[in-house]
């Protein structure tokens, strides 16, 4: 697919499309990340729908300017691309921080979101994680060692069964971004609270868990009605490239069990 740019305030946002009719697609990629940690899904859908994939500003083929990196700022330029393609309403989906952002929109422009998939995103985050973790990411993140660190982070996120490729490729791309991109999505990690999105949402979400899943089912089920709950089987948290497979067939299901289900919540 051919690279286009929307012109933002700050800079511009690299996306691509394919594909013709259906509900449209919208693919959001996580933290570091870029939009073709999504290529096997937009390959697969593309054949029959419309989809669009994009890098966040600060990310893949987008500028990366030196502003205030915050997830509702990411809803609101996929919104502004949503609006700018003349969508109407769509199924977002998103992986890790991409999941966050597609909650985001859904919770902020209902009315661009007919349902939302959330693809192993911490939605609801634990103490040690705001008070400890993330902390120490963004110290990590601002000293002269900060790519040693983002390969770390992102070496954490990969399971040895998941393979030494898949574990390479996330290593070199998620270092890539310039250190102010870094600490600034690290910032908005912290900033975001995801129990106020889920309680703000009026849409349908799929939630999907890799083996060891980010939110458990427990904690996003007594967050929000709206929620249904699914694991992949066998993959570390970058799902779309150790199991697509799967994550396609949830995708299909989802596509097709919609019509009965966003009426109302659980």
């Amino acid at each position: 697919m051919t690279t286009e740019f929307l012109q933002l305030d700050e800079g511009r946002m690299a996306f691509e499309q394919a594909g013709t009719g259906g509900l449209p697609l919208v693919f959001l990629h996580g933290f570091a990340c870029n939009r073709s940690f999504f290529a096997a899904q937009t390959a697969h859908f593309g054949a029959r729908r419309r989809v669009v994939a994009i890098d966040f500003l600060g990310h893949g083929e987008s500028d990366t300017p030196e502003i205030e990196y915050r997830l509702p700022r990411f809803a609101a330029d996929a919104a502004r691309l949503v609006e700018h393609l003349g969508l109407g309403e769509v199924v977002v989906v998103g992986h890790s921080m991409g999941g966050a952002v597609a909650l985001e929109l859904a919770a902020t422009r209902p009315e661009l979101v007919r349902a939302a998939v959330s693809l192993d995103t911490t939605m609801v985050s634990s103490a040690e994680r705001t008070n400890r973790v993330l902390p120490n990411m963004l110290q990590a993140l601002s000293g002269p060692h900060y790519l040693m660190a983002a390969r770390a982070f992102a070496g954490s996120l990969v399971l040895p069964s998941d393979g030494p490729e898949v574990k390479r490729h996330v290593e070199a791309v998620m270092s890539s971004p310039p250190r102010h991109v870094l600490t600034e999505l690290t910032k908005a990690l912290m900033a975001w609270n995801g129990p106020d999105a889920l309680a703000r949402l009026r849409r349908p979400m799929l939630y999907v868990g890799s083996q060891n899943p980010l939110t458990s089912q427990a904690a996003i089920l007594a967050a929000s009605p709206w929620v249904r709950y699914a694991q992949a089987a066998g993959s570390g948290h970058f799902l779309t490239l150790v199991v697509p497979e799967q994550v396609n067939l949830m995708l299909e299901r989802w596509l097709a069990v919609l019509p009965s289900i966003e009426a109302e919540p659980q």
